[in-house]
C-alpha cells in the first residue's frame, strides 16, 4: 500500500527548523520519503490523509522499558 500524509507540520528529528506543508510518503509500512511538499513529489495513485493544521512526528519508535524493574 502507498500513502502521503499530507499538509501538516512537519518534524524530522533531524535538528532543523519545522517544516510547513510537510509530505510524508510511506509504503509497505515505511516511510520513503520526507520533507517540504514543494520537494517531495507523492506518487500517483497514493492514498492521502491530510495532516493540515497538526503536527507530523514520523519515524518514533516506543522503546519505553525498564530493565532493572522487579
Amino acid at each position: 500500500m502507498l500513502s502521503a500524509i499530507v499538509g501538516g507540520t512537519l518534524i524530522d528529528g533531524l535538528g532543523g527548523d519545522p517544516i510547513k506543508s510537510g509530505v510524508v510518503v510511506i509504503e509497505n509500512g515505511r516511510i520513503i520519503a520526507a520533507g517540504s511538499g514543494d520537494k517531495v513529489a507523492i506518487p500517483s495513485g497514493a492514498l492521502r490523509f491530510d495532516a493540515t493544521g497538526r503536527t507530523v512526528l514520523p519515524g518514533f519508535i516506543d522503546c519505553h522499558v525498564h530493565g532493572t524493574y522487579r
